[in-house]
């Protein structure tokens, strides 16, 4: 089997290229602003990526957002993918399935699939179809696009159960098959930290308003205030950096609180093995691959009871405070770090390992291949 697996530059993305791969050959589609790689023959539009021929890049459509883009738009995209798609074919072989990720990544696959004849699925991530976050809401021209685009579609994996809640209330589709976010279990190891008064406390996220990392330094504030010896360290970057900088020297949590800034993937483990518990204040996710990576670390997670976080934490490996509560936020703190010794470690790995794991989801990847790939033998493709 040849996927052509379209992705966006989210590092979360890795997990699913290494899950297919596992029975696969994939080759990722990645829609960029400027092409930075080989240009395909004499083409404008599609490139190879240098470091990696199992990479293409292809050129969006300038000038107008997707949300907005009408027939022209959508027929030049779709061309550009169909020039794409056959650069593979002729480099890596017949291209089987494509894969998409977001439904903004989807408008133009149901002129591809007539274009080519080639099925396609759709992975979706996002919180447009949600109510969590006022700063991304599907408006009514963007579910016009979507919804051809999963009408089209072979399969529709939305990455939880919660996600698939929501898109039903918007009458997307109901023929949706979950298919969690894999992430490499190798790249995370059991907590190495050796007996210490501190406790640190580690959060991964990108700095925006809606993570809520803010109330995180107020509830060790509180904490410290409380006699605990409580460390924070802060992974990740963006436009809230340098207020979270501020707020946490207005705290007088200078000297406790560590911003990392960005960090490559590949290290996230490093640091995670660090910490003893792992704290994410936010309510706009839909799976949360930061909090599984802590899982995989043998931390437990103290979060909001919102979303997704009730399908895979509990009070055995973490703490679900009531949403947007920041003084039940700041109980479960306290209680996890109070209770750090009656975590089993090895426990919480484990069922991170066997719910998200390249293996096990790649297993249930595999399966919902194969059912698209029936159905569309059934369709007549």
């Amino acid at each position: 089997m040849h996927v052509a697996m379209i992705r966006t530059p989210n590092a979360f993305c890795d997990g699913w290229t290494a899950a297919a791969a596992r029975f696969a050959t994939v080759t990722e589609i990645l829609p960029v602003n400027q092409l930075t790689g080989v240009a395909v023959a004499d083409s404008e539009t599609v490139a190879v990526d240098s470091d990696n021929p199992a990479s293409v890049q292809v050129l969006g459509v300038r000038g107008v957002s997707r949300p907005l883009w009408g027939r022209w738009q959508l027929a030049r995209y779709a061309a550009r993918l169909v020039e794409a798609i056959h650069d593979i074919e002729q480099r890596r072989g017949p291209v089987d399935l494509v894969h998409a990720h977001f439904y903004s990544n989807s408008f133009a696959l149901p002129r591809v699939r007539r274009l080519l004849g080639k099925p396609y699925v759709i992975t979706e991530h996002s919180t447009a179809f949600t109510d969590m976050n006022p700063e991304n809401v599907l408006r009514a021209r963007s579910l016009r696009l979507a919804r051809p685009a999963y009408r089209d579609a072979a399969g529709i994996y939305p990455v939880s159960e919660f996600l698939a809640h929501a898109m039903r209330k918007r009458a997307v589709h109901e023929d949706l098959t979950v298919v969690p976010n894999p992430v490499d279990s190798s790249r995370f190891r059991l907590w190495l930290k050796g007996p210490a008064p501190e406790v640190v406390v580690g959060v991964s996220a990108r700095l925006v308003p809606m993570k809520r990392v803010d109330m995180l330094l107020r509830a060790a504030r509180r904490m410290v205030d409380e006699g605990f010896d409580l460390r924070v360290v802060v992974l990740g970057d963006g436009p809230e950096l340098d207020s979270l900088s501020g707020l946490a020297a207005e705290l007088g949590l200078a000297e406790r609180v560590e911003f990392t800034g960005w960090v490559a993937a590949a290290t996230i483990g490093d640091v995670l093995a660090g910490c003893d518990a792992f704290a994410l204040p936010s309510v706009v996710e839909t799976h949360s691959v930061s909090c599984v990576e802590a899982l995989l670390s043998g931390l437990p997670v103290v979060t909001f009871g919102a979303g997704p976080m009730d399908e895979y934490i509990d009070r055995s490996n973490g703490y679900l405070a009531v949403p947007d509560d920041e003084a039940d936020f700041t109980a479960g703190l306290r209680l996890v770090v109070e209770n750090l010794e009656a975590y089993d470690r090895v426990k919480i790995r484990r069922d991170a390992i066997r719910k998200f794991g390249l293996e096990a989801v790649s297993l249930r990847l595999h399966a919902a291949y194969a059912a698209a790939l029936s159905r569309s033998e059934c369709d007549g493709l």
